[in-house]
């Protein structure tokens, strides 16, 4: 295109067809300014901006004369001129698109409207003096007077945009219902096509704004409605025979499937401000009507459970009015139902059974684990894993943990169930969980099973006092499966708990650190022993002595220091370890304490007849017990007697008459004694027979009882209140009690 010349002296009409000539290329044969062409036009414009106005004499003269007319500013000359330019290039381009129809009729507007959005700027770049110079001014008394910009968008809406508007939207809503019913179109042309009416915000003209919605007017009124309504049109046409001749079930499953659909084709053919006026408008037009009806059927579902389908169909549609009153009533109902079946369903232990039966302690946390991942995968199944049932969920899981029903059927506190669980992951020839190497992940899975329950429970200091408790007797009679799997396991009861911020930090790291110092001090004793072996090798029978040296295993058994008569083969052997451990910390006095102290015996029955007659029992005594079998084997104590009575072994040993009794009444019960003449007098049991070569009769250690454990779990709460009253008071040196407690209350 050749370069325009511009005149330096000519009229404002001469200005304005050159002017008209430099534009037409590129605003109406849609062709591109060079740089050269553009500093061309630029500099015109500016020069006859910038010639002088007429003088005041030739105005005052102007105004005196009935023939001439004082002529209009050279701003506002330019700015009338780009209204009337503008407005003849849009109609005529509307009669052209008019004569459109289809995809084709989109494709043109969109190519239009980019070039309209290049021209735009062009324009606007040539006349920014008009905004800055005249337009300002003008507008402080003629406020219909807008700026170059927004006078072109005002054209395009009104010239261009508004006369084919009708005839466009019923050409995009075409493609989109062409679409709805899985017609292979290109449908990517209405995503344009809404992003150009986004883009298009005249604003300052009346009736294109909407409340809360800035800058969407067009888009809502002309793009938004339409596309609305012709999917009400689209459900209502399907659904409405289906509401008359079939069952409810049918028809809200016909329905949520066309909310589905049409929600996602709104996510792709929708602003994102007009999915929640999109969803809106489809509840009120399909479901307002038919949620209670709904309700009542979801109620029905869930008492049956036999239409996970339907009840999946019924959430989705509910949930498509998130925060309502019947949404919140079916979680209700349904936590209300899950909390009533785990309770029912707990598991109740015998009357007969003992309460450290471990076939039972296993069915009981298998059991509140298999419900909560039931529960939880119902809601992933059913409701969308939504977070709010899941919450719900685990509340209605704590309150039967913490329920007295749930007590009652335990027979037991389910702080201590989840510590008795861990017993059993933790040691020997229990559960079995680690293989060669003790694979510490193995029992991982084992352990969360326990954990969720100590969660949900209210008192969890209770568990600490427990595990502690079963901790110092695998520890003490070397039945954990590995000391790195004991650190492991307390690490992650220590991680979990912080992390969930259900205990005091400081007291989980009080009762972190003791378990450490137990778990060091067991494996220094270990090292002691080897060194014991190494020093007395001739001893006949190996010796292992734990050495408890610090505070935290007092409250996980009773002390018991008093004086048992030992043979003289096991006085001699604790004189030696309590003289060998005196060369290394002098000063340091040993307390035996034998309630805790076990034994591994050899024994041989001459009358057995079990296969292991030949090669013998090992049988696992407690220290009393071993004393008592000593005293019987030993034929030259008594003259050669078999048969001793009670008083005799009591005499013998310095036992009480009770302890005599229990371990009497425990090795009878196994067969290993028997009673004759009438039960006054007890011997071993020559015809002792087994199926088990190993044998263990030892019970448990001697560790705290029921009351004990409470007693000691007690004292550690009186001792941290103390503390958080003695931290508070110190902060605070006057306050009333009221706000003592609300404090003291309020601390983890």
């Amino acid at each position: 295109m050749p370069m325009i010349r511009f005149p330096d002296d000519v009229d404002s009409d001469e200005f304005l067809d050159v002017l008209q000539q430099a534009l037409d290329p590129f605003v109406v044969e849609k062709q591109y300014m060079s740089r050269a062409e553009y500093m061309a036009v630029f500099m015109a414009v500016c020069r006859f901006q910038g010639r002088p106005q007429p003088t005041r004499a030739e105005m005052a003269n102007a105004a005196q004369s009935t023939d001439i007319r004082l002529p209009p500013s050279r701003d506002q000359q330019l700015y009338d001129w780009i209204i009337d330019y503008t407005d003849r290039v849009f109609s005529k381009l509307a009669v052209q698109m008019r004569q459109l129809s289809g995809s084709k009729l989109l494709e043109s507007y969109i190519e239009e409207w980019k070039h309209f959005q290049r021209m735009h700027r062009l324009v606007c770049r040539l006349f920014y003096k008009v905004d800055q110079n005249w337009v300002e001014r003008e507008r402080r008394y003629n406020p219909s007077c807008t700026t170059v910009s927004s006078t072109l968008i005002q054209l395009w809406y009104t010239c261009m945009f508004k006369p084919i508007s009708t005839h466009l939207m019923a050409n995009a809503i075409w493609i989109i219902n062409r679409v709805r019913d899985c017609s292979n179109i290109d449908a990517s042309i209405v995503v344009n096509l809404y992003n150009s009416l986004v883009e298009l915000a005249p604003e300052d003209m009346d009736g294109l704004r909407v409340l809360f919605r800035k800058d969407l007017g067009v888009y809502i009124r002309h793009y938004e409605n339409p596309y609305i309504a012709a999917a009400i049109a689209y459900i209502d046409q399907r659904v409405c025979s289906l509401r008359k001749h079939t069952s409810m079930r049918e028809y809200i499953g016909v329905l949520s499937e066309l909310l589905t659909q049409e929600e996602q084709r709104s996510e792709v053919y929708l602003h994102p401000e007009s999915l929640n006026p999109a969803k809106y408008a489809l509840n009120l037009q399909f479901l307002v009507r038919e949620v209670d009806q709904i309700y009542q059927m979801a109620g029905a579902m869930l008492e049956a459970g036999d239409d996970r389908d339907g009840l999946r169909i019924i959430y989705s549609l509910l949930k498509r009015f998130d925060g309502s009153d019947t949404l919140q009533t079916l979680q209700r109902k349904f936590i209300s139902s899950a909390e009533s079946d785990i309770l029912q369903g707990c598991p109740q232990r015998p009357t007969n059974a003992d309460s450290r039966n471990s076939d039972f302690t296993l069915t009981a946390v298998d059991y509140f684990d298999g419900k909560l991942d039931t529960y939880k995968a119902t809601i992933h199944g059913l409701f969308q894993g939504d977070s709010n049932y899941i919450a719900a969920l685990e509340k209605a899981f704590a309150r039967v943990i913490n329920s007295l029903a749930a007590k009652r059927k335990l027979a037991t506190r389910p702080s201590r169930l989840a510590a008795e669980y861990c017993n059993l992951v933790l040691s020997k020839n229990k559960l079995q969980l680690t293989g060669p190497g003790n694979d510490t992940k193995q029992a991982v899975p084992y352990l969360c099973k326990a954990m969720q329950i100590v969660h949900a429970y209210n008192d969890k200091d209770e568990f600490f006092a427990y595990y502690k408790r079963f901790l110092a007797h695998r520890l003490l009679n070397d039945a954990s499966i590995s000391t790195d799997l004991e650190e492991a396991a307390i690490s992650d009861i220590y991680i979990t708990e912080n992390a969930n911020q259900t205990l005091n930090p400081e007291v989980m790291a009080i009762e972190k650190s003791d378990i450490q110092i137990m778990l060091a001090e067991v494996s220094m004793s270990n090292e002691y022993s080897c060194k014991f072996a190494q020093q007395y090798p001739g001893l006949g029978f190996g010796m292992d002595v734990k050495i408890l040296a610090h505070d935290q295993w007092a409250g996980t058994f009773k002390s018991h220091g008093a004086h048992l008569a030992f043979p003289p083969v096991l006085t001699m052997a604790c004189n030696l370890y309590a003289q060998f451990y005196k060369q290394t910390h002098k000063g340091r006095t040993l307390q035996w304490q034998w309630a805790i102290s076990r034994a591994t015996v050899q024994l041989y029955f001459p009358e057995s007849t079990s296969r292991f007659a030949e090669s013998g029992y090992t049988i696992v005594v407690n220290v009393y017990q071993l004393v008592i079998l000593e005293l019987l084997t030993d034929s030259l104590a008594f003259k050669n007697a078999t048969a001793l009575t009670h008083s005799q072994i009591r005499f013998a040993t310095s036992m009480s008459i009770e302890r005599v009794e229990q371990e009497l009444n425990v090795m009878a019960k196994h067969g290993i004694l028997q009673y004759v003449a009438g039960g006054t007098k007890v011997q071993i049991n020559n015809k002792f027979n087994s199926e088990h070569s190993q044998i263990d009769i030892s019970q448990s250690m001697a560790t705290q009882e029921k009351d004990e454990v409470e007693n000691s779990i007690l004292a550690h709460r009186i001792s941290y209140l103390r503390a958080d009253i003695a931290l508070i008071m110190k902060k605070h040196k006057r306050m009333m009690y009221s706000e003592l407690f609300m404090r003291v209350w309020a601390r983890p």
